[in-house]
């Protein structure tokens, strides 16, 4: 699943609110850009999933690879917001309780751990739900708040440790399976690190940023792959010197995107090797045989399989939308379908797999 890291978390508080602005920039952008020729191929066989009972509005957040678990929230007809799980196809409400209210799922992993978060103002805090046990996760030392995305096979964590308010001054750190916390180091000369994946050998991929604060400017941005070690590397662009953000990551093949190129960027974690994908678009996640989902750059969202664009179809490609945000190792897509109601000026979001 991947958003870049750092606002996710008030993405996916937000995502009732903000479906329809997002909506509307992919209606705009697919107007303005029909999908390529290569986008020919056959579509993926579209899905609705089962939601839970008075549901009015459902979205799938994250899967695991194998496909047995997805995560995500619903809206009932009283406006009240639940979490869903879904086990081996079936929904059910999904309750972590922390304290401080439900914590908000972020990943799970094959195990059916997961990964979630409770926010109140800048305080973020990280909890792991583990066989119906919630324990929550430890910042490293002079952290003001720290927000754990993404969770893999064994149980490791990554997330982003801020050390500044308002999520400023950010450095990558894992959680081990038993919740010992480290921090991994940020390169010289930026100001800014985010995590956004962690493969099963523990390696886990983001980006460091260099801010210019007082300006509001990014001077210099860099996909990075950290090795389990702690050792890190710079993935590189095509083009010298271009900006890269690496977005997810599994056995050890990364996809991400360079600035200024219409098409998504693949590295080889352990050498950097850079290789342009033929696909344009985002990269949410990509699967063990190479294939890449990606989110909607120009056209439709795709999945991209052994080098061919699989279209991933919405209800109605007039009126709706949607976002990819798994992939499972049997090229299996999960995400979610909006569907636009002028009349009301409003969106319902449903949950669908495609079956690739």
């Amino acid at each position: 699943m991947r958003f870049p890291r750092g606002t996710v978390m008030k993405l996916k508080m937000n995502i009732w609110g903000s479906a329809a602005a997002v909506l509307a920039v992919v209606l705009s952008a697919a107007a303005a850009h029909p999908a390529s020729a290569s986008a020919a191929a056959e579509p993926c066989a579209r899905e609705i999933m089962p939601v839970l009972p008075d549901s009015t509005s459902t979205n799938v957040l994250s899967g695991d690879p194998g496909g047995r678990y997805q995560i995500g929230t619903s809206r009932d007809t009283d406006e009240n917001d639940h979490n869903v799980l879904w086990q081996d196809g079936t929904a059910r409400e999904l309750r972590i309780p922390t304290g401080h209210g439900d914590a908000s799922p972020q990943d799970v992993n094959r195990s059916g751990e997961i990964v979630a978060l409770t926010s109140e103002g800048d305080d973020v805090q990280g909890w792991r739900y583990k066989n119906g046990q919630v324990t929550g996760l430890p910042s490293p030392e002079s952290a003001r708040s720290t927000e754990p995305t993404v969770i893999n096979s064994g149980g490791e964590i990554a997330g982003t440790a801020f050390y500044a308010a308002n999520a400023w001054d950010g450095y990558a750190v894992v959680w081990s399976a038993d919740n010992a916390v480290r921090k991994l180091p940020r390169p010289d000369g930026f100001n800014e690190a985010r995590v956004s994946d962690i493969d099963d050998d523990g390696t886990v991929v983001g980006y460091v940023t260099q801010w210019d604060y007082a300006k509001a400017e990014v001077l210099n941005e860099r996909a990075v792959a950290w090795s389990a070690d702690g050792s890190w590397r710079f993935l590189p662009g095509l083009v010298p010197d271009a900006h890269t953000q690496a977005l997810t990551i599994r056995n050890g093949r990364v996809a991400g995107t360079e600035q200024g190129r219409d098409h998504a960027v693949a590295w080889d974690a352990r050498s950097g090797e850079a290789t342009e994908l033929p696909a344009r678009g985002r990269p949410v996640a990509i699967n063990s045989g190479g294939s890449v989902a990606l989110n909607p750059g120009y056209g439709d969202m795709v999945l991209l399989q052994q080098g061919v664009e699989r279209p991933l179809p919405v209800d109605d490609p007039n009126m709706s939308g949607g976002s990819v945000f798994a992939l499972t190792d049997a090229d299996v897509v999960y995400g979610s379908d909006w569907v636009w109601d002028g009349d009301k000026q409003t969106s319902t979001q449903w949950p669908v797999r495609w079956r690739c």
